[in-house]
């Protein structure tokens, strides 16, 4: 096969738009030619069943949950999604509603999370429906708890208090299916009064009248209709955003499979800021370029001069095929992104499937996501991950790691 012939490239499902050549396009080419082969077939391990039971280190499909949890059952009703935060409700904690009493009994089930933001998932069927239930504090001023986890920040050699959603940065990954209907319950208990945007749920409201006072809580209704792929949240003030977000990743609905070759494995990718300085109400707005570092999964990397600084590591096998979901949380930012001697193929962006192209990097604008297919088809060793603004000169780094002695010849 010849890498210009585009009826070959047409076989993949792929296209040339984005002029990549070499050997690195015809590896990840030859990648996709084995996979092709599996295409509709269901991946094993990969597409989980949500109402799953889990275990107490995040079995749930790569959640970036830390703490321990425990999660039994589900609940079935058969109801129609309508694509849209439909209801907020206020008021105190809820463990169980009206729908709940007339949905029968045939399982029940509660998440217990460790940290600031806590969340209670309960599951329906088809379109499922999933509790959250959320703390959030500002770590030092929380008084101690089951919930507590670290209650310092320590990166570029400093130490500080950071809002943050149960107790990591960045926050929890809300992983659900399409169609589903999710109830988040927010519990603040930190210094100021949040909010949270659900970034492209269509026909959303973003939350920025309806501040939850602190010890207060506030109730969203998600209802999820067509949305696919990755989204995210984040607080509405651009101060608490910088620590408080997370993914929202809407998986295929249970009977679907997806329009490519299926990944061995996900991974989400949050690229973020951090800043020395204490971020409160008084930092309304964050100017480009003001950060003091840029983040990997909240990984400043080795570029900043700090040995104590940890740096994200993405393990890979070889030949195995990777969706990759990148969010660029950084406010007013536009980021590049990459993989040393390794493609993308865009299979979506903000909730959506898209047209698939090559491309050898990924620009993201402040607040876009990207989903892409990594195909892991290069000589076994580390690689490095970077990240860095358009016109600036900061670059973070991370490291994809062959953790298989298989090598390409």
């Amino acid at each position: 096969m010849v890498l210009n012939d585009s009826e070959n490239l047409d076989e993949c499902g792929l296209s040339m738009d984005m002029g990549v050549s070499g050997e690195v396009t015809t590896k990840l080419k030859g990648c996709f030619n084995s996979k092709l082969r599996n295409l509709g077939k269901k991946s094993s391990g990969f597409k989980k069943d949500v109402g799953s039971l889990v275990d107490s280190n995040g079995g749930m499909g790569r959640s970036l949950f830390a703490n321990d949890y425990r999660y039994v059952g589900s609940l079935k009703e058969g109801k129609k999604s309508v694509g849209r935060i439909s209801k907020v409700v206020s008021g105190p904690q809820i463990h169980r509603t009206k729908k709940q009493k007339n949905m029968g009994s045939e399982k029940q089930g509660f998440i217990w999370l460790s940290g600031l933001l806590f969340l209670n998932i309960l599951a329906l069927s088809t379109a499922e429906v999933l509790y959250y239930e959320f703390f959030v504090s500002s770590l030092l001023s929380f008084p101690p708890s089951l919930f507590l986890q670290e209650s310092q920040f320590t990166k570029l050699c400093s130490t500080k208090s950071i809002l943050t959603v149960n107790g990591s940065f960045p926050g929890p990954e809300i992983r659900v299916r399409r169609g589903d209907t999710v109830f988040v319950n927010v519990h603040n208990q930190g210094n100021h009064a949040v909010s949270l945007k659900w970034e492209g749920v269509k026909d959303s409201i973003d939350g920025s009248n309806e501040l939850i006072q602190p010890g207060r809580n506030f109730t969203y209704e998600i209802e999820l209709e067509d949305e696919i792929g990755t989204l995210w949240w984040h607080a509405t003030s651009a101060w608490a955003a910088a620590t408080v977000h997370g993914a929202f990743v809407i998986l295929p609905a249970a009977n679907e499979d997806y329009p490519f070759p299926a990944p061995t494995s996900d991974q989400t990718i949050i690229l973020g800021e951090w800043f020395r300085e204490e971020l409160t109400e008084a930092n309304q707005t964050i100017a480009p370029g003001s950060a003091d570092a840029y983040t990997i999964n909240g990984h400043p990397g080795e570029t900043y001069g700090c040995s104590n600084d940890t740096t994200y590591e993405m393990q890979v096998d070889y030949e195995g095929l990777y969706l990759v979901r990148v969010i660029n949380a950084i406010a007013n930012e536009t980021m590049v992104f990459g993989v040393a001697s390794h493609s993308f193929t865009i299979v979506g962006q903000s909730g959506d499937y898209s047209r698939r192209s090559f491309t050898n990097s990924l620009t993201l604008a402040p607040a876009q996501v990207v989903d892409v297919l990594l195909c892991a088809n290069q000589n076994v060793g580390h690689y490095y991950i970077t990240a860095r603004p358009s016109s600036g000169a900061h670059i973070t780094n991370g490291i994809l790691r062959y953790t298989t002695t298989s090598s390409l010849i």
